[in-house]
């Protein structure tokens, strides 16, 4: 039996990336050492690349359309800027959330 069901969409990306938020948002709020701020963010990062990578891939096995070719553009965009966005920069978008 499978760990995780088979779905059509990254469900368990969007978990995952839940989770990393929550860990550096409670780190934020408990005034953690920056290296620690860092790591979280770090983690943050990659899994928001991975759920964008998932949903990139996810647009392979639908019929294309224009919507679809948009949607696939605007996750494309979204992944460079996530690759290319500093540290600090993350953790200063999670910081403006919390309150």
């Amino acid at each position: 039996m499978p760990s995780y069901p088979p779905r059509d969409e990254p469900i368990r990306k969007r978990q995952i990336l839940r989770k990393r938020e929550k860990e550096l948002r409670h780190a934020l709020s408990h005034g953690s050492s920056s290296e620690r701020l860092e790591k979280a963010a770090e983690k943050v990062r990659f899994a928001k690349l991975k759920l964008l990578k998932a949903t990139v891939d996810e647009f392979r096995y639908k019929p294309q359309s224009e919507e679809l070719r948009k949607q696939w553009a605007k996750a494309e965009t979204e992944a460079a800027l996530w690759k290319s966005m500093p540290v600090d920069e993350i953790i200063e978008k999670y910081e403006i959330r919390k309150s």
